[in-house]
């Protein structure tokens, strides 16, 4: 191509092409900020309304990397180095929420597995943003063949279908009983993980295979299945502590045996503000105080009641209210329904 060609190509393009590749970078930074400011368990949820802009994202910077000039930024340089930005924001907050769950043994393998190749995966994918040239297009290339998106995204919820391999209900197992932080946390890690999964999986679409959605299309649908699934986990083990009191009574004997060195109202706080965060629709109270002895009689009685005597240096009795109340209403419409808070 002579020097003439290559500036009429280039006014070409700035007439033509730039205006439609800068409204298609400036909605994918919009996609990623509703993304960002949704709930990270609705990760997923937002990326899949949004996967066309992925897609003509792609499509687009395939077209204009001989023309886009990083070191002479225009418009739409500036745009997808603002996107970039985004991007890496969304990596981020996957990497914190991540802190959140480490302690667990299933986050070991779940990190190596899953999370650090989404996050590897999205970072040559930004390369191919904030420096898009034929060098970066080819390292992303080669990056998603050697570590399909696609792959691991369905090998993650193939896993998760089964119990011995899903991490968070390993990790609930690890529990007295199952709990709303605990539950909430790796819901939004492992959402946060498939949708840049769901990103990358859209955006190489769009690049290197014409745009033809069959990729994103299929993860989109295992996806809704997914969070189908993640809300019968979540009644599940409501049904648990609506019903059984074989964790609570461990976690009892548990406070009895390693909280003798502090007084009655200390195990009733520690007692209490476990239970808050507890996966069920029922209410408890906790009487807590010292071991009488020298009788065998109670006057407590019930299904609906726990009683551990004489253990520990004193007594505790809990009882289960089984009617809903309102605070744990309200958490299990914020966990439970996926409806975006306004």
């Amino acid at each position: 191509m002579s020097l003439i060609q290559f500036f009429t190509v280039a006014r070409h393009l700035n007439e033509t092409k730039m205006p439609d590749a800068y409204k298609t970078t400036s909605d994918a930074v919009t996609a990623t900020n509703s993304v960002l400011s949704a709930s990270a368990k609705f990760a997923t949820k937002k990326v899949a309304e949004n996967l066309l802009k992925y897609c003509a994202l792609g499509v687009v910077v395939k077209d204009l990397i001989p023309f886009l000039k990083p070191d002479q930024p225009s418009a739409e340089m500036k745009k997808l180095k603002e996107l970039e930005s985004k991007l890496n924001a969304l990596s981020t907050r996957m990497e914190q929420g991540f802190n959140g769950i480490k302690t667990f043994v299933a986050a070991h393998n779940f990190y190596n597995k899953f999370a650090s190749k989404a996050a590897t995966l999205m970072s040559y994918m930004r390369q191919t943003m904030s420096n898009p040239s034929h060098h970066t297009k080819g390292l992303f290339q080669r990056a998603v063949v050697d570590n399909p998106p696609l792959w691991y995204a369905k090998q993650l919820i193939e896993q998760l279908s089964i119990y011995e391999t899903n991490p968070l209900k390993v990790a609930m197992n690890e529990l007295y009983f199952p709990q709303y932080e605990t539950f909430s946390k790796w819901k939004e890690v492992i959402n946060e993980v498939l949708a840049q999964f769901l990103i990358v999986e859209t955006y190489l679409n769009g690049m290197f295979w014409d745009a033809n959605m069959i990729g994103p299309n299929e993860l989109r649908d295992k996806l809704k299945e997914l969070s189908e699934k993640m809300d019968e986990w979540f009644k599940e083990y409501h049904r648990v502590n609506n019903t059984s009191w074989t964790g609570i009574e461990k976690y009892i004997h548990h406070i009895q045996d390693s909280c003798q060195h502090i007084g009655n109202e200390g195990k009733c706080d520690r007692i209490v503000k476990e239970f808050d965060d507890m996966m069920t629709n029922r209410a408890f109270t906790v009487l807590v105080y010292n071991d009488c002895g020298g009788y065998d009689n109670h006057a407590f009685y019930g299904h609906n009641a726990l009683f551990s005597f004489r253990r520990g240096g004193c007594n505790i009795a809990v009882f289960r209210v089984t009617w809903e109340h309102g605070a744990c209403a309200s958490l299990d419409d914020l966990l439970y329904d996926e409806t975006i808070p306004t």
